[in-house]
């Protein structure tokens, strides 16, 4: 049974690591994806500036602000997450140790009777 998945599991991890290794973004994308990101900065400034700028209903106001500086900071996460997925492209490898490693111990244990 021990056999059976650990042969399942290294034709899963062998799926998976051809997937992720052959995967990149395209650089259409991430360039558009930074464009928009600029875009949504500069508008979200103008909008802060515009509403700070006739500051007369304060109890109303900060919270328009509050919510216009929601934008921009999802915008600049969701281009951050881009470069963090890349990151993450090397843990099958880190997973492949590990999973190495807990085979080598597995042989290595004796069962109690």
């Amino acid at each position: 049974m021990q056999r059976i998945i650990s042969i399942s599991l290294d034709y899963l991890n062998g799926i998976v690591q051809n997937l992720v290794s052959s995967y990149s973004t395209p650089i259409w994308a991430t360039l558009v994806a930074g464009f928009f990101v600029v875009l949504t900065l500069a508008l979200s400034m103008y909008l802060i500036f515009d509403h700070l700028s006739v500051y007369k209903h304060p109890e109303e106001q900060k919270f328009l602000i509050g919510v216009i500086l929601m934008v921009p900071c999802y915008a600049v996460e969701s281009v951050s997450f881009c470069f963090f997925f890349d990151f993450l492209k090397s843990c099958p490898g880190l997973y492949e140790v590990r999973l190495a490693e807990s085979q080598n111990l597995s042989r290595n244990t004796k069962l109690k009777n």
